[in-house]
Order: structure tokens, then C-alpha cells, then sequence
């Protein structure tokens, strides 16, 4: 994570990346939140994103669902 996070804090339309941590399972993900669509598929066309399975050794196929924020609690 950390070799990799100067890449991703350099993604342009990226505002934050939770990286996470299951404790029952052992299993890892992360929350991307996104300025906008259009940054979301220009990352997923990315290099940076190609080798997220790689890099994190994937096991299987990876999870990823999309969802809107439909309200903030600290709007900054």
C-alpha cells in the first residue's frame, strides 16, 4: 500500500482512497470517492488500475461495486 499510495494520490479526480482491512476474515479492500464519473472510467482505463490485482495478489475475481454518495454528515 504504501509503495503505491504516492500513484494514487497523484490520480487526477481521486479525492480520497480508504484502504480497509476485514478483521473476521483477513480479507483487504478499499473506498475510492470520486470527483466525477468521467475520473472514475479514466482510472479504470489507467495503468495505476491494471495492476491493482497484481500488486495486491488478488485471489479470484475482485469485488467492486459503484454506489452514489447521496448526502454528506461534514460536507467538507
Amino acid at each position: 500500500m504504501n509503495d503505491r499510495a504516492d500513484r494514487f494520490r497523484a490520480t487526477e479526480g481521486l479525492l480520497q482512497k480508504y484502504y480497509l482491512r476485514y478483521p473476521a476474515t483477513g480479507e483487504y479492500g478499499a473506498v475510492y470517492l470520486w470527483e466525477s464519473e468521467e475520473a472514475l472510467e479514466k482510472f479504470r482505463a489507467s495503468d495505476l488500475f491494471a495492476t491493482i490485482a497484481e500488486s495486491y495478489e488478488v485471489q479470484g475475481t475482485p469485488d467492486a461495486v459503484k454506489a452514489d454518495v447521496i448526502m454528506t454528515l461534514r460536507p467538507d
